[in-house]
């Protein structure tokens, strides 16, 4: 469970698949989870969002809104039942939000949702801070080697850096690597726990280390400049 508290002293709470029915925030708001096929989801009463209605809930944003689409790259079937909420959310707004989306994929969500004559803003992929670039490599005995000392030799007079990694094997061999190499790094696959995935992502964050070794989805919420 996340709570956080802003400048103003509002307080937000979050509900995702690391809630358990002794979650004092389900209790509260009657939900109840359930595992299926080894995927542990939540699955929500009817009266939960009767009372967000009544609370005064003004708006719902959907995050990742490719999702919604069959013509998108990750395609929940989930997703695909948030029009549902239309009956119940009366009057409330919705907005879908990605930053992965073909003009199918737009067509989609605006079909899904149900959105009436929505405003469709499409931003830039250009980030004038981060540089891009491709070198042919070959995966031999040595790779890792080489892509230490590239690390070491800018880790020094860089801003903070992410290895994105496909495996976890991958990501575990380059961490260990690196370590041994005498470089801050710490890392985040997916088999991770929840706290030591908190904890990891808290020290990037914070600076207290230069190095991220990540699986692709690592990264994503970050508001670094560097």
């Amino acid at each position: 469970m996340k709570i956080v508290e802003d400048v103003k002293g509002a307080t937000k709470e979050t509900l995702n698949s690391d809630f358990t029915l002794h979650s004092s925030v389900l209790q509260s708001v009657s939900c109840w989870t359930y595992a299926m096929e080894g995927i542990r989801e939540i699955a929500i009463k009817g009266s939960f969002w009767s009372r967000l209605l009544n609370i005064g809930i003004c708006l719902v944003a959907v995050d990742e809104a490719n999702c919604i689409s069959e013509w998108g790259h990750d395609f929940r079937v989930e997703y695909k039942q948030l029009y549902k909420l239309r009956d119940v959310l009366v009057g409330v707004l919705f907005v879908g939000l990605t930053a992965t989306a073909t003009e199918k994929v737009r067509n989609d969500i605006v079909g899904s949702l149900m959105l009436k004559d929505p405003h469709v803003a499409i931003g830039s992929f250009d980030r004038k801070n981060l540089y891009y670039g491709m070198k042919s490599i070959n995966r031999g005995a040595s790779f890792v080697d080489k892509l230490v000392a590239q690390v070491s030799k800018h880790v020094s007079n860089v801003g903070s850096t992410i290895l994105y990694c496909i495996t976890i094997k991958d990501v575990q061999e380059i961490a260990r690597s690196l370590c041994e190499a005498g470089i801050n790094v710490r890392m985040y696959p997916g088999q991770m726990g929840h706290k030591a995935r908190e904890e990891s992502h808290k020290s990037f964050i914070r600076d207290e280390l230069r190095v991220m070794v990540a699986i692709i989805t690592f990264g994503m919420g970050i508001d670094k400049p560097d």
